[in-house]
C-alpha cells in the first residue's frame, strides 16, 4: 500500500495540470508543497487572464453608442474631434486605439494619413498617427486660415436675412472662442471682415 501512494505523490509531482479525483482514492494522497506552489500560480495566472478579458470586455461595452462624429480634414472641426475621440475612445480603448482612429477619419486626405501609420507597432503607430495629425489639423496658423477663410466666404447677409444673420454670428463666436483657447486669437486679424458684413 505504502508503494501505491508514493507512486501517487510522484505523478501530482510530474503532471500538475492532471485532474485527478482524490476523494474516490482508496489512500489518502497529499500533494506536496511544490505541487501546490504550482497549482497556485497557475490558479493565480487564470484569475488574471480572467479579469484582463472582462476587462477588455467592459471597455468595448462601453466605446460610444452615440457615434463620435468622424473628423473629415477640416481644421475648424479637429479641436472637437480631438477631445472627443481622447474622452470617447481613448480614455477607454487600450488596444486598437490606432485603428479606431482610422475608423472615425473619413476623406481620402486624412484617412490615408492614419492608414499610413497602422503598419507599426500598435502603440507607436497610435503615437504618430495622433501627432501627424495635429500637426496637419491642429496647427494654429492653419485654424485660424480656416476660420478667416469661412469668414471671408460667408455669403453676403441682407438686412432682412435673420437666418444668416444668427449662422454668421455664431461662426463669430466658435472663431472667437477657439482661438483664444489656442492663445491665437491675434491670428484671427482678419476679424475685421466680419464687421464689414
Amino acid at each position: 500500500m505504502q508503494h501505491h501512494g508514493f507512486q501517487a505523490q510522484i505523478q501530482l509531482q510530474i503532471r500538475p495540470q492532471l485532474h485527478l479525483n482524490l476523494s474516490s482514492a482508496p489512500y489518502p494522497i497529499t500533494p506536496t508543497p511544490a505541487v501546490e506552489q504550482t497549482n497556485n500560480i497557475l490558479l493565480q495566472n487564470l484569475i488574471e487572464k480572467q479579469g484582463e478579458v472582462l476587462s477588455q470586455w467592459l471597455i468595448q461595452t462601453s466605446l460610444p453608442k452615440r457615434g463620435l462624429t468622424k473628423f473629415d480634414g477640416n481644421p475648424m472641426d479637429y479641436g472637437r474631434f480631438k477631445r472627443a475621440f481622447e474622452h470617447e475612445v481613448e480614455g477607454k480603448a487600450r488596444s486598437e486605439r490606432d485603428e479606431l482612429l482610422e475608423q472615425y477619419t473619413t476623406g481620402e486626405e486624412v484617412n490615408n494619413l492614419v492608414k499610413s501609420y497602422l503598419a507599426m507597432d500598435p502603440i507607436e503607430g497610435f503615437r504618430q498617427a495622433k501627432q501627424a495629425l495635429m500637426d496637419k489639423y491642429g496647427n494654429p496658423f492653419r485654424m485660424a486660415d480656416a476660420y478667416i477663410t469661412s469668414l471671408k466666404d460667408f455669403p453676403a447677409i441682407k438686412a432682412e436675412d435673420k437666418d444668416s444673420l444668427s449662422r454668421y454670428s455664431l461662426l463669430l463666436i466658435e472663431c472667437k472662442n477657439s482661438m483664444s483657447s489656442l492663445d491665437h486669437l491675434q491670428e484671427c486679424y482678419h476679424i475685421q471682415v466680419a464687421l464689414s458684413r
